[in-house]
């Protein structure tokens, strides 16, 4: 009797346990991508529009000035060498000339503050198979002559002391400042003048300059090597002229 009861039991619970759903119960929602998902969460959808920033109105040009002039300062370097069969010899023989060199070139009429060491050098002189058969010195001095009449005297009267190398002129202008404020000037009327002519044709009205960047190109420098042989007395010296420019790039306001 309890044997058939507990198999009834088994049965009861095995039906329940097996049956079907209930058919008014909601199914169950399945998102297929992670869009879906944003947008029934309400985080999804467009992404705001991105903020533009207005840029302020303007006409951008740039203007071109120059000043043409004769360079009234040139650039000079001389150099000495000398060689011996040592080293210490060698040097010593080149601090004497470059010592003889430095007086003749302030006799010439260089000031003291326009001359300058340049280099230096010291090296032993290879044959043979890499044998040291003696040393050569040199020694170079910058010579700055701020007196386009004088030049070729002074050249020569370096020659003469003892140097035998030359390098130069390198040509400038002693007013650089003045040449660049001039062309500055000029760089500016020549934008504005521009600006002008397009703000006619777009119909608006030019304002005050809002923006200036400059880049300048420097005059021409011209350098030349003089070979010491070559040298004489009351050598010519041409200065020619020198074209300094600045170019300036200007942004005007309109209205």
């Amino acid at each position: 009797m309890k044997i058939a009861l507990l198999a009834l039991m088994l049965v009861a619970f095995s039906a329940t346990a097996c049956g079907g759903t209930d058919d008014s119960a909601e199914p169950a929602e399945v998102w297929s991508d992670a869009s879906a998902l944003a947008d029934k969460s309400g985080m999804g959808g467009t992404p705001p529009p991105a903020v533009s920033a207005t840029s302020g109105q303007g006409i951008t040009v740039t203007g071109t000035g120059s000043v043409k002039s004769a360079p009234d300062v040139t650039e000079w370097s001389f150099g000495v060498h000398s060689q011996a069969e040592t080293a210490e010899a060698a040097l010593r023989e080149s601090s004497v000339q470059t010592k003889r060199l430095l007086d003749a070139l302030k006799r010439a009429g260089v000031a003291k503050d326009d001359l300058q060491t340049q280099q230096v050098s010291l090296w032993p002189d290879m044959r043979d198979g890499g044998n040291v058969v003696g040393y050569t010195a040199s020694n170079s001095i910058q010579a700055t002559v701020r007196s386009m009449a004088k030049a070729g005297s002074i050249v020569d009267a370096a020659v003469a002391a003892g140097a035998n190398e030359v390098w130069g002129p390198t040509f400038r202008a002693s007013d650089a400042r003045g040449q660049f404020e001039e062309a500055a000037a000029g760089a500016y009327e020549d934008a504005r003048r521009k600006a002008e002519a397009l703000a006619a044709k777009a119909g608006v009205s030019l304002d005050q300059p809002v923006s200036i960047a400059e880049a300048s190109g420097g005059g021409d420098v011209y350098a030349s090597t003089l070979a010491a042989e070559e040298a004489r007395a009351d050598v010519p010296i041409e200065p020619g002229k020198q074209e300094s420019q600045v170019v300036l790039t200007v942004t005007f306001a309109i209205s």
